[in-house]
């Protein structure tokens, strides 16, 4: 990790920071007691692992920032056919459809 001073009267560029360290606070920290600095670097990195490929974005269309949109899905699913993927034991659930 490297300090990067802000320039002078830049506030923009802290609310970023702030929002990302705002968003791993609620989505992940707040279920865990952190033993360490390793249990903290698996924690967010799962984190932002789940947060890049799979949670979707208002600001992009609701599509996640690795760009898969989903398929148009019908208005009636199976509920067999439907499979929970979870991260952080749980916290973090993201559901999809069985492979074909």
């Amino acid at each position: 990790m490297e300090v990067n001073k802000l320039p002078h009267r830049s506030p923009y560029f802290n609310a970023f920071c702030e929002r990302v360290i705002q968003t791993i606070k609620h989505e992940a920290l707040d279920c865990f007691v952190v033993f360490g600095e390793d249990h903290l670097n698996h924690i967010v990195s799962e984190l932002v692992e789940y947060y890049n490929t799979l949670r979707s974005h208002q600001g992009l269309e609701n599509v996640p920032l690795s760009g898969m949109v989903p398929e148009d899905q019908s208005a009636t699913v199976d509920p067999d056919v439907i499979v929970c993927r979870k991260w952080l034991g749980g916290v973090l659930k993201y559901y999809e459809r069985k492979a074909a």
